[in-house]
């Protein structure tokens, strides 16, 4: 790569982060103004004095609705990070993937990377287990990406 790109390239990853950094103050507004807080309190939660929570980390981008939905489910779906169809047909039908995981004798992380978005972490899943899910909950065998026979 010549030194121009790489200067863009840099250019480009600074203004990422300065936009990533007025996201997070936003977000860090909005989340005071929901909360209700004001003064002091308000300024320290905005500031990231209160918590260490990042907002960036905890909105979920789930488009399931949670209206009748166990407590855990509903942490589910608020936690969720990526929005594969295999888990939105399971948190629709109550199931975590803790649930899952317990259902089909497998760890919590396997079940997981069954769904992963990130090509270095997917597992296959095995055959076994997509005909359970087909029977059980109508998950079709194309929401996987990758099936180990």
């Amino acid at each position: 790569m010549d030194e121009t790109r790489r200067a863009k390239l840099a250019a480009l990853k600074a203004q990422r982060a300065a936009i990533d950094e007025q996201i997070m103050a936003l977000a860090m507004e909005l989340a005071a103004d929901d909360i209700g807080l004001e003064g002091r309190e308000r300024e320290l939660f905005v500031r990231g004095s209160l918590t260490n929570a990042d907002p960036s980390r905890i909105v979920s981008i789930m488009n399931v609705d949670d209206t009748g939905q166990t407590s855990a489910v509903k942490r589910a779906i608020a936690r969720g990070r990526r929005n594969h169809p295999a888990q939105v047909i399971l948190y629709e039908a109550g199931v975590t993937i803790t649930d899952l995981a317990a259902e089909l004798k497998e760890t919590r992380q396997r079940v997981s990377a069954w769904m992963s978005d990130k090509p270095k972490d997917l597992r296959g899943i095995p055959r076994r287990h997509v005909d359970y899910l087909k029977r059980k909950y109508k998950i079709p065998a194309s929401a996987w990406a990758r099936i180990d026979d």
